[in-house]
């Protein structure tokens, strides 16, 4: 049986988020730390290209008919849905996981 791949594409809004999670990092803890957290984060999004319904749900908008799930890599939250008729993962947004639930769930009800 042949591995089922899915093209992955990153949002806008989760390009400017790991952005400002690498400047956070730059200028607070390394440039090292830095670099080694965005190829972690990228590491886990490229492993998205398989099964990426192993994740778990994190979200559901009804309205528009978007299963949001999420995938963990240390302490960062990376939210994406699967577009099951083209075989593409969309990254929707990068976060820490240190931030309310509640408002990503209503940012992601806007998207």
């Amino acid at each position: 049986m042949a591995k089922e791949t899915y093209s992955i594409s990153i949002g806008k809004e989760a390009k400017s988020q790991l952005r400002d999670i690498v400047q956070y990092l730059i200028g607070n803890v390394s440039e090292q730390t830095a670099n080694y957290v965005e190829a972690g984060i990228f590491d886990t999004i490229e492993s998205l290209s398989f099964m990426p319904t192993r994740c778990m749900v994190y979200y559901e908008n009804s309205e528009k008919n978007i299963v949001y799930r999420r995938a963990l890599k240390w302490k960062y939250v990376i939210i994406f849905n699967v577009n099951e008729a083209d075989k593409i993962v969309e990254v929707a947004y990068i976060v820490h996981s240190a931030q309310d639930p509640k408002r990503i769930k209503d940012e992601l009800s806007g998207l």
